[in-house]
């Protein structure tokens, strides 16, 4: 899980940030909108790995960093969804 997405990222531009270094290392990615408010998506995405292994590398590039697009305070954190 993908936690403290930055509201105005799109499916599009946050898959674009993640293939950088992640291309073929997941099976699954959901980023849901919020549809209610109409303001962007709820601030966290669904990424499954192939490999478990793949999580290393994932913490590693993003886990503490803050984000590069529009210029938000938040930081990215990686954790494990509570349903898998």
């Amino acid at each position: 899980m993908i936690r403290n997405v930055p509201n105005k990222y799109t499916k599009s531009a946050l898959l674009q940030l993640n293939d950088m270094n992640h291309a073929n290392a997941y099976d699954f990615f959901y980023l849901p909108i919020d549809f209610r408010n109409n303001s962007g998506n709820l601030g966290y995405a669904f990424l499954n790995l192939k490999d478990p292994l793949g999580i290393v590398a994932l913490v590693e590039d993003f886990s503490g960093k803050r984000w590069e697009r529009h210029k938000s305070e938040k930081v990215c954190e990686i954790a494990y969804a509570h349903i898998q």
